[in-house]
């Protein structure tokens, strides 16, 4: 009778089924708690030439690469003597502190926001080079290729743009 001697087989492997199905179902919820954060800062510059008066804006985009809840977010664009701010806009939810350049995100970049984006207007005073560095200084859990506040520029949660204002040198009528 073949039916019946298959029949102790097939609890065993319907057994080992719901056994695999709790495994795998354990590993998920275990790999989703212990997930990686992969958070990207990228700062540009509207204008990398300008007169001295001239309005630039600088734009930072922070990117969620792996896609998880980041919490704890901030970045710092701490603007440099002969950039006078003029004005900001920062995403719902979050906060950009001109007295100490801390652009605070905390939650607000999770597995459903890919990218946030701050701009900063700015007034350029006089002639010279004018470096804007930015850099993730905090965040809760750690970062699969980068770590925030190290000030390591070759890190992808730090970046460099910059505007110039071409020295006169010499100024005479007629040239």
């Amino acid at each position: 009778d073949i039916p019946r001697a298959i029949s102790p087989v097939m609890g065993e492997v319907k057994k080992l089924l719901l056994r695999f199905a709790m495994t795998l179902a354990f590993g998920l919820a275990t790999l989703a708690a212990f997930a990686q954060h992969d958070v990207a800062l990228e700062i540009s510059v509207d204008r990398d030439s300008v007169a001295a008066g001239d309005t630039v804006t600088w734009t930072l985009t922070v990117t969620n690469q792996n896609m998880t809840d980041v919490t704890g977010l901030q970045v710092r664009d701490t603007l440099l003597p002969g950039l006078t701010y003029l004005a900001h806009a920062a995403p719902n939810g979050t906060t950009y502190d001109i007295s100490n350049g801390t652009w605070n995100i905390g939650s607000q970049l999770n597995a459903t926001t890919a990218q946030l984006v701050l701009t900063i207007k700015t007034r350029v005073e006089g002639e010279g080079m004018y470096m804007n560095i930015a850099e993730v200084t905090a965040m809760n859990g750690t970062d699969v290729d980068s770590e925030p506040n190290n000030q390591e520029l070759l890190e992808d949660d730090m970046d460099k743009a910059c505007v110039s204002v071409p020295i006169i040198i010499c100024s005479q009528l007629n040239d």
